[in-house]
């Protein structure tokens, strides 16, 4: 476990100096016969989004970190301002709350203890509880939230500045895939959505990325690229609606239901749209979007993705599901 650790951190703090450097210079990581140079772009490349899967979870790790450092300082810069301990502070403003009433009141609201109406409940065993009759385990989860609110109130009044920023991925070249695209056509930032409109986990983050879609769609160009282990039938009813200019309309009716989606519910998205079709087979049998489908799953696992959903800012790679750091690297690349 160390080992692999200290492997992370080697990696991160290499890629870290590549990118301080401004890539002025290909760093080179082989050489054959004195001439043809294996570069360490090219080394990332070759593994890139496990890469990035790596530097995002020492990125996480990190941030965890920082985040109990920042709540512990601004703790004690209150505790100082007030002229106390830190000890007599938070007594003050949390041990006064752990009260025998307010730990019953918060084991229900957060269903802790499933169906339990009080916290002396008789289906638990006596060892869950110490001699003043309190649960251990209880009384710490409820002391966590009581200090994560306190510390949520004190970073709202001290001025804090987060320098922690997320890796940044090797750039990957999005401009021979199979994409849709709307917004800003002739911007120069293009958030890329790799996604599988059969994906459960792609359809319930899609709305997020639809909120973002109506908040920089006159700034930026948005771009949907259609990925699986293989062709399916939204990716095939997909293309038959870009064919008829009702791609969006079909995409955004489809992220929108909340209900488990089948074939049929494909099928009948089109026809709500106005598309005169009699069955499904009426679209793919002599289509050629099989083959425009198959070619593009074999570009993106060439370029080594392997997931949904992916999300790229310009061609470099970042956590789909932070929409923070999303949003700060779309503002970065307007800038």
């Amino acid at each position: 476990m160390i080992k692999n650790i200290f492997y992370i951190l080697i990696i991160f703090t290499i890629i870290s100096c590549g990118q301080e450097n401004n890539r002025t210079e290909e760093r080179i990581a082989a050489t054959i016969n004195d001439t043809l140079n294996i570069t360490l772009t090219d080394v990332d490349t070759e593994f890139s989004q496990k890469l990035h899967d790596i530097l995002n979870e020492v990125y996480y790790f990190r941030k965890l970190s920082l985040d109990r450092i920042i709540r512990s300082k601004v703790v004690e810069l209150a505790a100082t301002e007030s002229m106390i301990s830190i000890e007599k502070y938070l007594e003050e403003n949390i041990d006064v709350f752990l009260t025998k009433k307010n730990l019953e009141k918060f084991i229900i609201d957060r269903r802790l203890m499933t169906g339990v109406p009080s916290i002396k409940n008789n289906t638990l065993t006596s060892e869950q509880y110490n001699e003043k009759g309190e649960n251990p385990r209880f009384k710490q989860i409820y002391y966590d939230s009581l200090y994560e609110k306190l510390t949520d109130s004190l970073k709202n009044i001290y001025k804090i500045e987060v320098n922690l920023k997320p890796p940044i991925h090797p750039y990957t070249d999005m401009s021979d895939v199979k994409a849709y695209f709307r917004g800003n056509l002739n911007s120069n930032v293009t958030f890329w959505e790799v996604s599988d409109l059969e994906c459960s986990v792609c359809r319930k983050t899609t709305p997020i990325y639809l909120e973002l879609y109506e908040k920089y769609k006159d700034k930026i160009r948005f771009a949907y690229v259609p990925y699986s282990s293989g062709v399916n039938t939204s990716m095939l009813l997909g293309e038959y609606a870009n064919e008829n200019n009702l791609f969006w309309e079909f995409h955004d009716a489809i992220v929108s239901s909340n209900d488990n989606i089948y074939q049929d519910d494909y099928f009948n998205e089109l026809l709500a749209l106005g598309l005169n079709l009699n069955s499904y087979e009426e679209i793919v049998i002599d289509s050629n979007s099989i083959n425009i489908m198959n070619e593009n799953i074999e570009l993106l696992n060439s370029k080594r993705f392997y997931g949904t959903p992916s999300v790229l800012i310009n061609g470099r790679l970042i956590d789909p599901f932070d929409i923070e750091q999303i949003e700060k690297r779309i503002n970065d690349e307007l800038k």
